[in-house]
Parts: structure tokens; C-alpha cells; sequence
């Protein structure tokens, strides 16, 4: 029974020691302005034990989706603030990023479902265009 509870007590000891570097990382990350590698190197750990702790722990992943929705945040509110002070390619910059359903798009997005490969639609396309082209371009003699 001893044996089991120094187990207990030893991973219970781990389990707060890596809470404690989850705290002071996120720490290190705000003021690294959300560069995992600066933050990593702050507190002398690797990026691999900063995805492991995303993948192992709910919370600290959920503590750093916080900061990056924050961070987010920070910066919409930054924009919003230039458009109120006339800034012009703010004003465009926010329309063709938040109101391509209004028309204010530069490129059209395609998407692609189905069971069809991009080369088989690729293909078919092409033989679409030969079937359709009257006048093939002439070679110069």
C-alpha cells in the first residue's frame, strides 16, 4: 500500500509541476506577443512538450485558444479604430475581408466537392474547351 501511495503523491507532484510551467508559459506567451518559440525559450522548454501540453491537457489548450481569440480581438478593435479616423486602406481592408457577401472581393473562391479528382475535372474541362473551340490558334508558316 505504501508503494501505491508514494505513486499517488509522485504523480501528483508531476501533474502540478506541469501546471505551474503551463502558468508560466502562457505568461511568457502574452508577452511574446503568441510566439510559441519565444515562449518556449523563455521558460526552456521544447515546442514539442508545448503540443504535447495542447494535446494532453484540455484546459492549457483552451487557455491558449483564449489568448489567440483575445489577441484577435485586440486587433479588430485596432482596425475598427483606424476606419473611424478616415484611414482609407483600413476602410478596404476590412470590406474585402468581411464583406465578400456584399460584393467586396477581388478574386472569386471556388470550391470543390464530390467525388471527382482535380485531375479528372481538369481533364474534363480541357476536352469541354477543345470541344468548344471553333477557332484553334494557327501556327504561323
Amino acid at each position: 500500500m505504501t508503494s501505491h501511495k508514494k505513486e499517488k503523491t509522485t504523480n501528483k507532484t508531476t501533474v502540478e509541476r506541469i501546471k505551474k510551467h503551463q502558468a508560466e508559459f502562457l505568461q511568457a506567451l502574452d508577452l511574446a506577443s503568441l510566439n510559441v518559440s519565444v515562449a518556449c525559450k523563455k521558460i526552456s522548454i521544447s515546442r514539442n512538450t508545448f503540443y504535447l501540453w495542447v494535446k494532453d491537457y484540455p484546459e492549457f489548450k483552451q487557455a491558449v485558444e483564449d489568448q489567440k481569440e483575445a489577441d484577435k480581438d485586440f486587433v479588430e478593435t485596432q482596425i475598427r479604430r483606424q476606419i473611424l479616423e478616415g484611414n482609407t486602406t483600413m476602410l478596404i481592408f476590412y470590406a474585402k475581408t468581411q464583406m465578400k457577401d456584399r460584393g467586396y472581393i477581388e478574386r472569386h473562391e471556388v470550391g470543390v466537392s464530390g467525388d471527382q479528382s482535380f485531375i479528372e475535372m481538369m481533364k474534363a474541362a480541357s476536352e469541354r474547351f477543345d470541344k468548344n473551340d471553333t477557332n484553334p490558334p494557327q501556327k504561323n508558316e
